[in-house]
C-alpha cells in the first residue's frame, strides 16, 4: 500500500512542476505595455487592378508597371512591376501622399496599354485593362 501513495505523491509533484513551468511560460509570452512609444502605422495608398484579353477573360501573366510621373522627387519609390495572377490581378502600395503615376499593361501577343492615375492618401484605386490582340499581317 505503501509504494501506491509514493507513487501517487510522486505523479502529483510532477503535475505541480509541469503546470508551474507551463504557467510561468505563458506569462512571459504576454508582457505588459511598454512604456516606449510605438511607431504609428505607416499610411499607404493601393493602386490594384486586373488585366483582361478581349472578350473579358483574365490574361493570366500580364507584366504591369507603375512609374512615378516626373517633377515628383519627394516620393522615394520611382518604379514598380507586378505579374499579374492566375486571374489578372495586381496590386501595388504606395506611399500615402498626393501623385501622379503612369501605369501600363504588357503580354506577349497583345497590345499594351497605358494609363494615368492620380492617387490621393490613404485611398485605393482601382484600374483595368483590356489588351487586344496583335494582329498577323
Amino acid at each position: 500500500m505503501r509504494t501506491r501513495t509514493r507513487t501517487k505523491r510522486k505523479r502529483s509533484g510532477i503535475r505541480a512542476a509541469v503546470v508551474l513551468v507551463l504557467s510561468v511560460a505563458v506569462s512571459g509570452l504576454y508582457s505588459a505595455p511598454s512604456d516606449k512609444k510605438d511607431k504609428p502605422a505607416e499610411s499607404y495608398s493601393v493602386v490594384a487592378g486586373s488585366v483582361f484579353r478581349e472578350p473579358g477573360f483574365a490574361l493570366a501573366e500580364a507584366h504591369v508597371v507603375l512609374t512615378l510621373e516626373d517633377g515628383q522627387a519627394s516620393i522615394k519609390v520611382k518604379k514598380m512591376t507586378f505579374t499579374a495572377n492566375t486571374r489578372g490581378e495586381f496590386a501595388f502600395r504606395v506611399p500615402a501622399t498626393a501623385a501622379r503615376y503612369r501605369i501600363s499593361a504588357t503580354a506577349k501577343g497583345f497590345i499594351s496599354q497605358q494609363k494615368t492615375i492620380e492617387v490621393q492618401p490613404s485611398v485605393r484605386i482601382d484600374v483595368t485593362f483590356t489588351l487586344a490582340p496583335e494582329s498577323n499581317q
